[in-house]
Parts: C-alpha cells; sequence; structure tokens
C-alpha cells in the first residue's frame, strides 16, 4: 500500500463515457491554474519521460492525465513510484475494481461511477408523448448519477434505438434486451430518432468547445420537450 494524497482516480464500468466527464475534471484544474499533460499512448513509460521533462520546465502547478493503466500490480508499484517525484496525477480506469485501488493507494481520491435502477427507467420512458415522465426521472436521476452520464446514456440509447429501427442489432445486447429496443422503437418515426440524436451530439461538441449556452441539464430538458 501507498500513501499517495495527490492521486485522483476516476472509476468507470463497462461504458466509456469519458470523454465529457474528463473534459470538465481537466476544466476544474485549468480553473485552479494547473497546466494538464495528456499521456500520450497511456504509457508508464510515457508518464515517466514527461514527468523528468516537464521538470527540467519553469515551475508550475501540473496534472498529468492518463487512462486505464492500473489493471497490473506491477503497474501500480510503477505508479506509486513516479508519483514520489511529480504532482498530481489524473487516472481513468474501466478495468480495475474500486476494492483493489482503496488497497493499493489508500489516500488517493477515487471517485466511483455508478448506474442506478432509475437511469434505466429514463432510458426506457423515453417515447414521444411521454415528456412529463420523462423529465420527471431525468430530474430524478441527476440526484445520484453524473448528469455527463447521464447525457451519454441518452446518446446511447437513442443509437440504438436508430439501429433496430432499421432492422439492425446492437452489439452485445442479449435477445429479451432487443426486443425491448424494438418495442420502444416502434413509439418513435425513424427520421425522429435521427434527428433526436443529432441534437445530443450538437450538445456534446458544444460541451467540448464550451459553448453551450444552458447548463447540461437544462439544455437536455430543453432538448427532449421538443422530441416527446
Amino acid at each position: 500500500m501507498y500513501n499517495m494524497p495527490m492521486l485522483t482516480i476516476f472509476v468507470v464500468k463497462t461504458l466509456r463515457y469519458h470523454e465529457n466527464f474528463f473534459v470538465e475534471a481537466k476544466k476544474t484544474y485549468i480553473d485552479k491554474g494547473y497546466d494538464i499533460v495528456d499521456i500520450a499512448h497511456n504509457e508508464l513509460s510515457e508518464l515517466e519521460r514527461e514527468v523528468a521533462f516537464t521538470s527540467t520546465l519553469f515551475a508550475a502547478k501540473r496534472v498529468y492525465c492518463i487512462e486505464n493503466i492500473l489493471n497490473k500490480k506491477l503497474n501500480r508499484d510503477k505508479l506509486a513510484a513516479i508519483l514520489y517525484t511529480t504532482p498530481e496525477v489524473v487516472v481513468w480506469e474501466e478495468t480495475t475494481d474500486e476494492r483493489t485501488l482503496k488497497f493499493a493507494f489508500p489516500q488517493a481520491k477515487i471517485y466511483v461511477s455508478k448506474f442506478s435502477a432509475s437511469l434505466w427507467k429514463l432510458l426506457d420512458s423515453m417515447a414521444p408523448g411521454n415528456l412529463v415522465h420523462t423529465v420527471a426521472m431525468l430530474r430524478e436521476v441527476q440526484q445520484s448519477n453524473d448528469i455527463h452520464l447521464v447525457h451519454f446514456m441518452l446518446m446511447r440509447r437513442i443509437k440504438e434505438l436508430i439501429i433496430v429501427s432499421h432492422g439492425g442489432q446492437p452489439a452485445k445486447l442479449a435477445t429479451w434486451q432487443i426486443g425491448k429496443l424494438k418495442s420502444q422503437a416502434a413509439l418513435w418515426k425513424p427520421d425522429l430518432l435521427e434527428s433526436l440524436y443529432k441534437k445530443l451530439i450538437e450538445i456534446e461538441m458544444r460541451i467540448k468547445s464550451g459553448t453551450m449556452v444552458y447548463e447540461l441539464n437544462k439544455a437536455l430538458e430543453i432538448t427532449l420537450s421538443f422530441y416527446l
């Protein structure tokens, strides 16, 4: 075990919704005056080189961002050694369980995404004519789920509905799940699904470019109000 207070780990299971959320996490550091250093190829050797190089530059607060490198004990040992010589490191981890990470890095800040039952109910509720219930579910879901995760899952569900509406089958889904999607897709006109998906993508692009007019939760409510 290692005493590493300068380590932050985001644990996300199964789904890669990280782009928006990671962007927001980085913005938080930027607002605090940090320089962001993204590690190429997500290799610990690259992290070591970056730390050695930037340590010779003009003194500045830096945070090093790297993904999916903690699934092996050897890598956890290497990161622990690096952390003795570097400022903050942020790791985005999808394959290593929370218990292992807490044991290895007991003083790290660890944030774990968990998918509540209400999130799945929200996704299943999306259909034309069901605006009031869907918006109510959206507001409830925000109490226990990160809004960027909710946005990602909305996009994912609409994309799945588009696929099944055109006779396709989303990958890695059970037969009963595909059956549920077909029933939900039957409530939509295909062109309406595609239009909604484009709007959700547009919101994603605005988040990345920093041109959002509304808070994300409000933008989602407004968008859904035009389609449900």
